[in-house]
């Protein structure tokens, strides 16, 4: 095989350092938004037929 990362490397590497990614993403989503007077957030929803079944699919936008 060829010089790859294994996905347990990329889990710890995530464990890590995803919380202060996250943290910075959030610190700067609200230091734009505090110019607005209110936040508004997008639901969109669908229910999708995969092999047979019915999933709810979902994502929230702001």
């Amino acid at each position: 095989m060829g010089g790859g990362i294994c996905h347990e490397t990329v889990r710890h590497w995530w464990d890590r350092f995803g919380p202060l990614f996250a943290a910075d993403i959030s610190r700067q989503r609200i230091s734009r938004m505090r110019g607005f007077r209110q936040w508004k957030w997008y639901l969109d929803e669908v229910y999708v037929m995969i092999n047979g079944e019915m999933h709810y699919l979902w994502r929230a936008v702001d």
